[in-house]
């Protein structure tokens, strides 16, 4: 293997690896890959059948599309991220609230009786 197909595997490869990290599948478009021609003229369709995927790579076409859509995934990705964060920063308000609400009616309340004690010590007294 030439130094330029080692550099196209290995882009290929790595390309293919981050892809199945995030579930997304490589279009099988025919502008997008190319096959090692010595390769398939060297072996029989049933071989090849085995051998395929070690000597397909990715055009630049290819290579530029899987990029922008491990980009669009990434993008998706962190923005259900963010909204995620949004969702539990709003439940955490919204606890919160109801804690503040409900010590509010405590509080209030405490002070109506206090009040009601007050007023009634002082006719008592009377």
């Amino acid at each position: 293997m030439n130094e330029h197909l080692a550099k196209e595997r290995k882009e290929t490869d790595r390309l293919k690896a981050e892809t199945l990290r995030l579930g997304i599948l490589i279009p099988r478009e025919p502008d997008w890959w190319w096959y090692d021609d010595d390769v398939i003229r060297s072996v029989s369709s049933e071989q090849w059948e085995l051998i395929s995927s070690d000597h397909e790579y990715l055009t630049e076409i290819g290579t530029s599309g899987t990029k922008r859509l491990i980009r669009d995934e990434l993008r998706k990705l962190k923005d259900e991220a963010r909204q995620d964060i949004s969702w539990r920063r709003q439940e955490v308000l919204w606890k919160f609230t109801i804690a503040g609400m409900v010590i509010g009616w405590i509080l209030g309340s405490a002070g109506i009786v206090i009040s009601l004690v007050a007023l009634f010590r002082s006719l008592a007294t009377h």
